[in-house]
């Protein structure tokens, strides 16, 4: 769960579970790749899980790690000049 984490940390433990599991033998599909990190997303990103869900092509894996990373970032931009206005 992304919880206390970055969410580069948050891709980059799912990117390292999903390998782990294909060197095993049990290989995930890119679907399943993309529910683990959608499951495990918090609240404040249900705007882009919708959009990415609503999708009827599915999203690359790489172009949904790309759109949750610039969200991270500009939440970060909103509630550091929220913080600092009056």
């Amino acid at each position: 769960m992304l919880e206390q984490k970055t969410m580069r940390e948050f891709l980059l433990h799912i990117k390292c579970t999903v390998d782990a599991l294909g060197l095993c033998g049990d290989h995930i599909l890119p679907r399943e790749h993309l529910d683990a990190v959608l499951e495990g997303l918090l609240e404040e990103y249900g705007l882009v899980i919708s959009m990415i869900e609503s999708k009827f092509e599915p999203l690359l894996i790489g172009e949904v790690e790309a759109l949750l990373l610039a969200h991270e970032a500009h939440m970060k931009r909103f509630l550091k000049r929220f913080a600092i206005s009056p």
